[in-house]
């Protein structure tokens, strides 16, 4: 998948307009739905595939990665594959 693809996929199947309290109490007219993209095993592998490539990049000795728990497991995940 190009990025110009994963960029829209991303926008498709994630990006929400409306009305949305953020956790900072802050208010925002858009929100990026995490859960929405990390369901989708094409945008997934995609996303994984480009972590993949910038830790190879930044530290090509790395075996192992580590993730925010919840929020990134899946993206380490589909990372590490």
């Amino acid at each position: 998948m190009s990025g110009a693809d994963l960029g829209a996929a991303l926008r498709e199947s994630a990006y929400l307009e409306g009305d949305f309290v953020l956790r900072s109490g802050k208010r925002s007219r858009y929100y990026l739905d995490k859960f929405r993209f990390e369901t989708r095993p094409d945008i997934l592998a995609a996303l994984g595939d480009r972590i993949a490539g910038a830790v190879g990049e930044h530290e090509p000795g790395a075996a192992r990665l580590a993730a925010p728990v919840l929020g990134a497991v899946p993206l380490a995940a589909a990372a590490s594959l």
